[in-house]
């Protein structure tokens, strides 16, 4: 087996198993959500979320509309070429 074909067995299987590991965790985390969301606090801790999130987003959005983050833009495609 070639070199490249083991790496790339390697890192299938260590993408299984993060998916495996996800997929378990979502499901045990996941059997309250809805109660969670009705009766406690996850109605703020979702908005939490999307602020924390949403804040950065908006920012480098933002900042790629300018001048100097077009400019920048074109940097990094050039060193990603």
């Amino acid at each position: 087996m070639s070199e490249i074909a083991l790496t790339v067995s390697v890192l299938a299987l260590r993408e299984l198993g993060i998916v495996l590991f996800l997929s378990v965790v979502g499901l045990k985390s996941g059997g309250d959500f809805v109660r969670t969301l009705s009766e406690g606090d996850g109605l703020s801790w979702i908005g939490y979320g999307i602020f924390i999130i949403g804040i950065p987003l908006l920012t480098v959005a933002f900042a790629f509309m300018t001048e100097e983050g077009a400019m920048l833009k074109r940097r990094l495609k050039a060193l990603l070429k």
